[in-house]
């Protein structure tokens, strides 16, 4: 969570209108939640294989009270992401010819790293509740069990696990996204606080 704020605030009260100081800094918590908001959307989308749609639906922006001065809070919310999100190529699986078999699943989470093969994942049907895709990457694991249904109903097969990757929060929170957030915020914070203050001065005839 990143919060933005004046440190000084007291003393800015007491050498202006406070009324004055609170719609300026209101306007400027505003624009600066929403440039650290894209920052951080930025910087996270530079280290992972990640869509701006996708870290946008997991923030949160909180107004907070503080003083009669609204803050704003941006807190990242969500639990780890499908591999799938990550995978290159159809959505659904596709098949060798010579052989049949489902041709190995590929994906890219730091963009560092590259397309890597996911070993033993495939492609398979999801939950129905997972509407982004119908199909997600699985593995076999654990001690094999007699399925009860699908197409391998009565034999004896792995359990599957649906193999995920990092969630948002846990992205966002890298020390090199969280730092360029804060130093965007108290940047931002302080110009567009003079600005909008030099603004409703002149607007209200104020020296």
């Amino acid at each position: 969570m990143i919060e933005m704020t004046l440190t000084n605030i007291d003393e800015i009260r007491r050498a202006f209108d406070p009324k004055l100081v609170k719609k300026a800094l209101d306007r400027a918590i505003s624009t600066a939640a929403n440039r650290v908001r894209t920052q951080i959307s930025v910087d996270v989308r530079q280290r992972y294989n990640i869509k701006a749609g996708d870290v946008g639906k997991s923030v949160t922006l909180r107004p907070i009270n503080q003083d009669g001065v609204i803050n704003r809070l941006l807190a990242y919310t969500g639990g780890r992401l499908s591999l799938r999100m990550f995978a290159a190529g159809s959505a659904a699986p596709t098949y060798s010819k010579r052989s049949g078999r489902q041709l190995p699943v590929r994906v890219t989470v730091l963009k560092a790293e590259g397309r890597k093969q996911v070993q033993g994942g495939f492609l398979a049907k999801g939950l129905n509740h997972e509407t982004s895709t119908p199909y997600q990457i699985f593995q076999r694991e654990g001690d094999p069990r007699r399925m009860t249904k699908g197409n391998y109903a009565g034999l004896k097969k792995q359990p599957l696990r649906k193999l995920t990757g990092p969630a948002i929060p846990t992205m966002v929170s890298n020390p090199k996204v969280i730092t360029a957030a804060v130093d965007r915020a108290g940047e931002v914070m302080g110009t567009e606080f003079t600005r909008q203050m030099e603004l409703l001065m002149s607007n209200t005839g104020g020296a």
